[in-house]
């Protein structure tokens, strides 16, 4: 069953309810409840992501820092990185991939939890191996490295994050990988965990691809895309896409 099939089916089984609530119940409770559901399930993801909780980290540091007259500061960070595969694998991802354009070299697959039609149809997209998926695995194992950085790195502070998203796809005869981190408050900026974050999803995807590795699989083009929120970062790219 894929993902737009079983929120039918959580809405054919909730919205009976609802309606069924609305009647026995006025309270304002239940309504919400019931409402609340509904939104929860038309937010359901097949894709592991981590929920963006900065705008309420900004809202308690502002509470707990109102006395004191002290500007919030989001910091933000974007990174990349390309891998660069052999012709054996390309062949096995377009063969997993019948119903798109054989012809097309472009496949994605987007968590950016955009809601347009197209970005919704990519979030179905598997890249299946003998190890199991290789865009979930790779994604998971970016967020968790972007929360470790300080351990992995020796002399980078820790920080708090408030948001971790890694956009994984294949494009263009290379899977690329795009990170984007957010802080509160923070001292320091966190493009070490963007970095981060992209260098280990890289990784395991090498680490996922090698059952199928008939030649070489290259990790390339790690770079930094954009560093927000401290004295001396622009809103200007520090490298091309």
């Amino acid at each position: 069953m894929n993902h737009h099939t079983l929120i039918n089916c959580f809405k054919r089984t909730i919205e009976p309810n609802f309606s069924k609530s609305l009647k026995k119940s006025s309270t304002r409770s239940s309504i919400t409840e019931q409402q609340n559901l509904v939104e929860i399930t038309e937010k359901m993801t097949k894709s592991p992501k981590m929920i963006d909780i900065t705008a309420k980290a900004i809202k308690q540091f502002n509470g707990n820092n109102h006395k004191q007259n002290i500007l919030t500061t989001v910091r933000s960070a974007k990174a990349e990185a390309f891998i660069c595969i052999d012709d054996y694998i390309k062949q096995f991802i377009h063969a997993q991939y019948l119903l798109t354009d054989s012809n097309s070299d472009e496949i994605i697959h987007d968590n950016s939890g955009n809601n347009d039609d197209d970005n919704r149809a990519n979030e179905l997209y598997e890249l299946l191996t003998p190890k199991g998926d290789v865009f979930t695995v790779a994604r998971l194992a970016g967020i968790q490295a972007a929360k470790q950085t300080c351990n992995i790195i020796p002399l980078c502070h820790q920080v708090a994050l408030s948001h971790i998203s890694l956009d994984i796809g294949y494009r263009l005869g290379k899977i690329h990988i795009k990170s984007q981190v957010k802080a509160v408050g923070q001292a320091t900026g966190v493009e070490m965990e963007a970095l981060t974050a992209v260098s280990i999803a890289a990784l395991t995807v090498y680490d996922m691809l090698k059952p199928l590795q008939k030649g070489p699989i290259v990790i390339e083009k790690i770079e930094l895309l954009e560093k927000l929120g401290g004295s001396k970062d622009s809103h200007v790219k520090l490298a091309s896409k």
